[in-house]
């Protein structure tokens, strides 16, 4: 059973011009905010094409599980998992939170990818034993994601669908 974990921001949804809300913790300032966060482009058909093909989904986050959820349930994803700061309350690159999401989706390591845009995404990959997609295309610092090695990168979501397309 293939396992996709997904980072939220920057990943699923560019929420870079509230970075300073998430930063500063103000997040019912942010919850506020949600209905200006959009997915990133081909985020939507990616998402449901990885449902069609049967894949398990799971969002993996640093801020709180509220945040992804209500932007699940707006956009109706099929993705039941969401492991969110006050599940796990160790940063990444602590791979606690990746296990937690594969511990609720009954998934191997070997089975699971996690697709984040930090370093620190990166490396929790590594420490949990999954592999690693870079996702640059909302990433703030494209070189540094690149420095850290994942075992994946793509400059697109379409890349990273067709990747999708052929893991299974």
């Amino acid at each position: 059973m293939v396992l996709l974990l997904f980072d939220f921001d920057q990943v699923l949804v560019d929420s870079e011009p509230y970075r300073y809300l998430r930063e500063s913790r103000k997040w019912e300032q942010y919850r506020q905010r949600m209905s200006e966060v959009e997915p990133c482009q081909g985020i939507d058909q990616l998402i449901h094409c990885a449902s069609s093909l049967g894949y398990s989904m799971a969002i993996v986050t640093q801020s709180p599980r509220f945040v992804p959820k209500l932007f699940v349930e707006k956009h109706s994803w099929p993705i039941d998992i969401i492991v969110g700061w006050h599940d796990y309350r160790i940063r990444k690159p602590n791979p606690l939170c990746l296990k937690v999401a594969m511990k609720r989706a009954h998934a191997k390591p070997s089975e699971s990818f996690h697709i984040g845009d930090l370093p620190s995404d990166t490396e929790a990959s590594r420490r949990a034993g999954v592999k690693s997609v870079g996702a640059g295309w909302a990433v703030l610092d494209r070189s540094a994601l690149l420095k850290s090695q994942p075992d994946y990168y793509f400059d697109t979501v379409e890349q990273l669908q067709e990747f999708i397309n052929s893991i299974g």
